[in-house]
């Protein structure tokens, strides 16, 4: 009887690098540069809000794995399989 409680969790993925050219801590010298830094700056945002969404999935996906290996154990127990 196998319970599944030595498979390896899912792993996260890693978190969204700051993109290149985007500087958090200088001022823009003028409006293109201004504009630049806004544009790297949302597309930063949305790639760590895609990163949240999967890693929101990632802990569900491991928590219902998880209460599933517990809930195969607990039955073993109940029969006298297993203490």
């Amino acid at each position: 009887m196998r319970c599944g409680e030595h498979e390896p969790l899912e792993k996260l993925h890693p978190f969204p690098a700051i993109p290149d050219g985007l500087d958090l801590d200088s001022n823009p010298v003028d409006l293109d540069a201004a504009r630049e830094q806004l544009r790297l700056a949302r597309e930063h945002i949305v790639a760590t809000g895609q990163w949240a969404i999967g890693t929101a999935g990632v802990f569900k996906r491991n928590a219902d794995r998880y209460n599933g290996v517990t809930d195969c154990l607990d039955d073993d127990r109940r029969r006298g399989l297993i203490q």
